[in-house]
């Protein structure tokens, strides 16, 4: 179902059993997956955006003695639970 099937239909989904949980998970399905606005094309890379991310994170983690993250800053395979956009990059939780 996308969005504007979900307003065409909302008043009838809304009366049916279950259907508050039911559209809470879909919402929340449809913002992860990036359906809920359009998407700016002009966006940095998200491979550049990993890289800066990664680099605040091993200034952070190195100025207070915490875990480091690996040394020549490759990044380990990730499975998603869902199929993510080609513009989309898993990155790993320090």
């Amino acid at each position: 179902m996308s969005p504007k099937q979900l307003l065409a239909w909302f008043d009838r989904i809304a009366e049916a059993p279950g259907a508050v949980p039911r559209l809470r998970r879909f919402i929340l399905d449809l913002a992860v997956r990036g359906k809920l606005v359009e998407q700016d094309p002009g966006d940095e890379p998200v491979a550049k955006l990993l890289t800066h991310l990664m680099t605040r994170q091993r200034e952070v983690l190195s100025v207070r003695a915490f875990q480091k993250l690996a040394e020549d800053g490759s990044r380990q395979s990730i499975r998603t639970p869902f199929p993510m956009p080609a513009s989309w990059e898993a990155a790993p939780m320090a």
